[in-house]
């Protein structure tokens, strides 16, 4: 997570024709490099067996490089690295809610911003949404939920983007080679997702569902006012 955080702020980022897309190739390549050698690092020091079904998965392998002890350093230190995450949605996601509202009057009172420009009411109401998932599942059924609810709403972002293309042209100055294609497999890899969420978690699947109807009839109201 966090690769693609910088999107979110592009109307706060000095000269983002030439930063943005910098940062978003930068911080995907690091990411992911990063994300291949720890999975490398597992699986020298542990085989799939002893992490198969085990939710804290790094445990085995760490246990393997420097003992029981050593590995419950190593979860402890995961934990803080999650910290870090949650600080860059701190950030990023009112960012998000506080463009709403600019975009929709009902919900202008997200759009406030206190003296040194950090839309607090945004931040509250993200910091609210947070405590009430907190308090109605448990942390892998929200997890789940998030992660598919997520991945709907890009599934659906990127398709009406290609549709919005076929019609009208490529949107902005950025140039995008080989564009449908990368879209095509995007969208073909993220609907096998949705469809395996729906098969294999299907409550929290269908929290998701509900998330984007709500969402639907909410945009409908807000339009007609």
């Amino acid at each position: 997570s966090g690769w693609n955080a910088s999107s979110y702020m592009a109307g706060e980022i000095e000269n983002p024709s030439r930063n943005l897309h910098r940062s978003l190739l930068l911080g995907t390549g690091i990411v992911t490099l990063l994300y291949v050698l720890l999975n490398l690092t597992f699986l020298l020091h542990a085989d799939a067996g002893q992490m198969r079904g085990v939710k804290e998965v790094a445990y085995a392998p760490a246990a393997q490089i420097f003992g029981s002890s050593g590995a419950s350093l190593i979860s402890a230190c995961i934990v803080l690295f999650l910290v870090s995450s949650v600080s860059s949605m701190v950030m990023t996601g009112p960012r998000v809610i506080a463009t709403m509202g600019e975009d929709f009057s009902v919900l202008r009172f997200f759009a406030k911003k206190n003296s040194r420009q950090v839309p607090a009411a945004a931040a509250w109401v993200q910091a609210g949404i947070s405590v009430l998932l907190l308090l109605t599942g448990s942390f892998s059924e929200v997890l789940t939920y998030l992660g598919f609810t997520l991945n709907l709403f890009t599934f659906l972002t990127v398709a009406g983007y290609t549709r919005y293309r076929v019609k009208h042209g490529p949107c902005g100055s950025y140039a995008a080679p080989a564009y449908y294609l990368f879209a095509s497999a995007f969208l073909l890899y993220a609907g096998f997702l949705l469809v395996m969420g729906l098969v294999l978690t299907p409550k929290e699947s269908l929290a998701g569902m509900l998330t984007l109807v709500a969402g639907g009839l909410f945009y409908l109201f807000s339009s007609r006012k």
